[in-house]
């Protein structure tokens, strides 16, 4: 039992480690604000101390701001937000990501399932993802994002989570940014 636990807690450093690397080289990149966030939360199942580190990113692009967040260790999850001020009526949305077993199953072997009453903005959605390097990742890792669209007056939020549970998960930074940043350009047409 011992042995599984040191490997665990080896795995989350490196994780940790990694993590920190690339948020650090991206914001560099990327000219954004950054900042790491590490707090101590109360686990009362395990009855003690949790460490939880939150990586934060601020991204600046045509008028919107990108805050995407990956909080590792309690949850050890993702949240990426944007508010996109519209010009012209665009729908509310969700895509989410079919299972890889869905995908034996069914002829449209893409891994996303869109959910939008107009046909033709959701063919612009599934482009957008195609054309983008979420559709890969998705494709090879266990990345699931759920992603959602909600119209407010002139502005569309949208807001994007997924697990951290799975490889590599800091390979996924730059293909969420710039998914975002589609969308931005997009919905701001």
């Amino acid at each position: 039992m011992r042995e599984v636990n040191t490997s665990l807690f080896l795995h989350y450093k490196f994780s940790k480690q990694m993590l920190e690397q690339k948020f650090l080289e991206i914001s560099e990149e990327l000219n954004c604000n950054y900042k790491i966030v590490n707090k101590e939360i109360d686990d009362y199942f395990l009855g003690r101390k949790l460490s939880v580190n939150d990586y934060y990113l601020e991204i600046e692009h045509q008028n919107s701001v990108i805050f995407l967040c990956y909080e590792l260790a309690n949850q050890s999850m993702a949240k990426v937000t944007v508010e996109v001020e519209l010009n012209h009526f665009k729908e509310n949305f969700e895509i989410s990501t079919r299972s890889h077993f869905q995908r034996l199953f069914v002829k449209n072997k893409s891994p996303w399932k869109i959910n939008c009453p107009n046909a033709e903005f959701k063919k612009k959605l599934l482009t957008i993802l195609d054309k983008n390097e979420l559709s890969d990742f998705a494709q090879k890792t266990s990345f699931e994002p759920i992603i959602y669209g909600k119209r407010a007056f002139n502005k569309i939020k949208i807001e994007t989570k997924f697990s951290l549970a799975f490889e590599n998960k800091e390979n996924s930074i730059i293909p969420v940014i710039n998914y975002h940043k589609r969308m931005i350009e997009f919905l701001s047409e």
